[in-house]
Order: C-alpha cells, then sequence, then structure tokens
C-alpha cells in the first residue's frame, strides 16, 4: 500500500510519528499490486461510463462520472509516476496535479472584471 498524505507529513510535535525519512517505503511489488488494481478498476469505470453515456438521459450523471474517471486517470499516472521511480531507484513522493479549474468560472470572472472597469470608466466620465 502507498504511504498517505497523513504518514507523509513531519510530526507536529514530540509525539510518537515517522518523519517522511523514517517512513516505510513500500517495495516494488506492493507497488505493482496497486498499479494492476487501480488498471483494473480504471478499466472498469471507462466501461461503466460508455454503459452510462448509452443509457443515462441525464447529463449531470454522465458529467459526474466523466469527471471520476478524469480524477482515478490522475491517481493511475501517480501510482505509474511511483512504480517508474522504484524501478529506477530513485524513490520520490509523487504530487497530485492540481485539477484543471473550469473554462466557465474563468469567463464569469473575466466578466465581472470587465464590468468593474465599465463601470469605474462610467463613474470617472472616460469614453468607453
Amino acid at each position: 500500500m502507498l504511504p498517505s498524505v497523513k504518514d507523509a507529513d513531519p510530526p507536529d510535535s514530540d509525539e510518537a510519528g515517522m518523519s517522511l525519512a523514517q517512513m516505510r517505503r513500500p517495495d516494488l511489488a506492493e507497488v505493482d499490486r496497486c498499479y494492476d488494481e487501480a488498471t483494473r478498476l480504471l478499466r472498469d469505470a471507462e466501461a461503466r461510463l460508455l454503459q452510462l453515456h448509452r443509457d443515462e438521459p441525464c447529463d449531470s450523471v454522465r458529467q459526474t462520472s466523466a469527471d471520476l474517471i478524469a480524477a482515478m486517470k490522475r491517481i493511475h499516472r501517480m501510482i505509474a509516476a511511483y512504480r517508474d521511480a522504484l524501478v529506477r531507484n530513485a524513490v520520490a513522493l509523487p504530487c497530485a496535479s492540481r485539477a484543471p479549474v473550469r473554462r466557465r468560472e474563468w469567463s464569469f470572472l473575466l466578466w465581472l472584471r470587465a464590468r468593474r472597469r465599465a463601470k469605474a470608466r462610467r463613474r470617472s466620465g472616460l469614453p468607453g
């Protein structure tokens, strides 16, 4: 089993806890089992997603399941990177990449900024 984020955090006080240097590293066989299980789960989830796209009329259910598949793929890539690092004997704890920000949030923020600027221009008497 891969170390959890809780185990990777340094202890807050002198309580009994493991530092990152003292933490037990999983061996390659353990990581291979996790990788194989993640591959199987991802394959099953993708098959279920195809079935949902074919059978489910609700777009929100399909979008939510597609988002879950994207998160599973990120986790699968993290496990693969950790496995490759173990093979190269250069073990580094992988870090999760941030999920992409939805474009509609950015477009809303840009619209809001443009509206505020236009309002400020009108108050100051500038054309525009």
